[in-house]
C-alpha cells in the first residue's frame, strides 16, 4: 500500500518510492514541504533513466514557485535532484530516442534541453515565437514547437514551428505544408486535436 506524502514508481517490475525526504533538496526554502502529490509531479516514458518535472512552492504568488527535475535510476532508484529555479510556467515535459529530454514553458516561450535528464540547458528561440505549447524534439538537428509565429497571420491560431539546424534558425510551417509530413503522426495529430484541425 502508497503511503501518504509518496509516490511509487515502477518499471520493469522495480519500485522506487519517491518521498521529499528521499529528493534530498539543495534549496534550504523548500526543506519544510513534507509531503508530495501526484499533481505536483509528472514523468516522462523514456528508455534508461526515469525523469521526473516537478514544482514547489514557498508561497502564494507565481514567483515563490521552484521547478525541479529528477532522475531515477531504475536498477538502484538512486535519484538525482536538479533545481531549475523559476524560469518560467514549466507545462510540458517530453522525451524521444534521439532527441533527449526537453520541458516547455509557456509564458516567456522557454524550451529547456538534456542529454542526461539532469544537466538543462535553453534553447535560443525565435523572437517572433510566442505562446508555446509544446515540442517535439526528434534529435540533435531537428525540432518542432507548436507556437505562435509572428511572421505568419494569428488569424488560424498557433502554428507549428521548425528548426532543421539544432534551434539556430527557425521556420513557420503552417497547416497543411508537405513538410509536416515529417513530424511524428502522434504528437502531430495530438497538437492538430488540440487546435481544432482536420486530420487528412
Amino acid at each position: 500500500m502508497q503511503r501518504p506524502g509518496t509516490i511509487m514508481v515502477q518499471r520493469d517490475g522495480k519500485r522506487c518510492e519517491v518521498t521529499a525526504k528521499n529528493l534530498k533538496f539543495s534549496n534550504a526554502n523548500v526543506t519544510n514541504i513534507s509531503t508530495l502529490t501526484l499533481k505536483d509531479i509528472s514523468f516522462v516514458d523514456s528508455d534508461g533513466p526515469l525523469v521526473g518535472l516537478f514544482r514547489t512552492s514557498i508561497g502564494d504568488a507565481a514567483s515563490d514557485i521552484r521547478y525541479w527535475t529528477v532522475r531515477i535510476d531504475p536498477a538502484s532508484c538512486r535519484m538525482r535532484v536538479t533545481s531549475l529555479g523559476n524560469p518560467d510556467n514549466l507545462i510540458e515535459i517530453g522525451w524521444s530516442p534521439e532527441g533527449h529530454w526537453w520541458i516547455v514553458g509557456s509564458i516567456e516561450t522557454t524550451l529547456l534541453q538534456s542529454k542526461d535528464g539532469e544537466h538543462w540547458t535553453a534553447a535560443v528561440l525565435s523572437p517572433e515565437t510566442s505562446q508555446l505549447v509544446s515540442a517535439y524534439v526528434s534529435n540533435d538537428h531537428e525540432i518542432w514547437l507548436a507556437a505562435n509565429d509572428g511572421r505568419i497571420g494569428q488569424d488560424t491560431g498557433p502554428s507549428i514551428v521548425h528548426s532543421d539546424d539544432g534551434g539556430h534558425t527557425w521556420v513557420p510551417i503552417k497547416w497543411g505544408d508537405p513538410v509536416l509530413k515529417r513530424l511524428p503522426p502522434i504528437w502531430f495529430e495530438g497538437q492538430m486535436r488540440v487546435n481544432a484541425k482536420a486530420i487528412n
